[in-house]
């Protein structure tokens, strides 16, 4: 996703905002479900903040198809991820340290919230996948107070009381259960 910034590169404050509907195809989250995915949704602010750098803050939300990880119900869940990241030109002095810094140690170096360009464009693509991304929980769960999966008879605990009993037993304290019951 490419943003030509023409417009607004020799006016310091000056500002673009774009709002756009992307495939997930697009930006390359082939990953994500096949199923019930929805579009992802951006809104784009850029800024010039002098010197030939530019903020790009804004939002990207999407409606996608999850599956439970506690009672493996589907649900579809809102994602929501805000970013806000500079861009610096390729012909920059901190360009330069940077490619310093690959070609000598071999790999790629992360910098923090800082993104390159060339010429009039800035392409996003990443800084909007990298976002979508990080709005993903670690464990997507249907409701905050899921019970989950019963253990013994394998029912969901959100839609029936189920009657068995916990075991507790740990099977590393078995020998030992055996040894007090043989002492009784």
């Amino acid at each position: 996703m490419r943003i030509d910034i023409s417009r607004i590169k020799d006016e310091t404050g000056a500002r673009i905002e774009r709002e756009f509907s992307l495939e997930c195809s697009q930006l390359g989250l082939d990953d994500v479900a096949e199923e019930g995915r929805g579009p992802v949704m951006a809104k784009v602010a850029i800024t010039n903040i002098g010197n030939r750098t530019f903020m790009v803050e804004g939002r990207v939300e999407s409606q996608m198809e999850f599956t439970c990880s506690r009672c493996l119900t589907p649900f579809t869940y809102h994602l929501s991820g805000g970013f806000s990241e500079e861009y610096l030109p390729k012909d920059s002095e901190r360009y330069d340290q940077w490619r310093e810094r690959e070609e000598s140690s071999g790999e790629y170096p992360v910098e923090e919230e800082v993104r390159f360009y060339d010429h009039t464009y800035l392409e996003i693509s990443d800084t909007l996948r990298d976002a979508f991304y990080l709005a993903v929980p670690m464990k997507i769960v249907c409701k905050d107070d899921c019970q989950g999966i019963c253990p013994n008879c394998g029912q969901s605990k959100n839609d029936v009381q189920c009657d068995c009993k916990p075991d507790n037993t740990d099977l590393r304290w078995a020998a030992l259960k055996e040894l007090l019951e043989e002492d009784k």
